[in-house]
């Protein structure tokens, strides 16, 4: 079994997701959570996460941060959740396809068609068993990304995202929804 959690930045995805494997493992199941300390376990795939995320990259095309997302979901399909699953595991995402493509069409502007081509491209017949999103105000998830850089002493570190301001997290909201 596959499951996605799906949510804006802030929105207590990945602390669940954490939580719900741990919980698993406590009653003798595999489970294969793709970030469960944060990063990715393959330097490539990170390198691809970190280029798109990184404030440097803040004039990366939408049409070239969508391929990039989804080359990296395509790599993390083919490297972790595969395997994986062919093993029985249950595998845990925190974020992939169903948000990149919501975001590059709903917020960057990117034609439906096009973005959806892409994405099923990636995924190549592969989605996830269960999608649970969660629906978070944006201005309380904001509070909770600034709570959580105070607390890990994080200042003064802004993402490409942070950059790009609260519309961003509205309208991924939004797209979501």
């Amino acid at each position: 079994m596959w499951i996605d959690f799906e949510g804006i930045d802030g929105s207590g995805k990945t602390t669940v997701s954490v939580r719900l494997a741990r919980r698993l493992r406590a009653l003798g199941f595999d489970v294969h959570h793709v970030r469960e300390n944060g990063g990715f376990r393959s330097r490539l795939i990170q390198g691809i996460r970190t280029l798109t995320r990184d404030a440097e990259s803040i004039l990366l095309a939408p049409e070239a941060e969508l391929l990039l997302n989804a080359a990296r979901e395509a790599q993390l399909l083919s490297e972790e959740i595969r395997p994986a699953l062919a093993r029985g595991a249950i595998v845990i995402t925190d974020r992939g396809l169903h948000s990149h493509g919501a975001i590059a069409e709903h917020v960057r502007g990117l034609s439906g068609p096009a973005s959806r081509s892409v994405t099923e491209f990636a995924a190549g017949g592969r989605w996830p068993d269960l999608v649970m999103v969660f629906d978070v105000d944006p201005d309380v998830a904001r509070l909770r990304k600034r709570g959580a850089k105070i607390r890990d002493r994080r200042l003064g570190t802004s993402g490409r995202k942070g950059l790009q301001g609260p519309r961003l997290l509205r309208l991924t909201r939004e797209a979501l929804l």
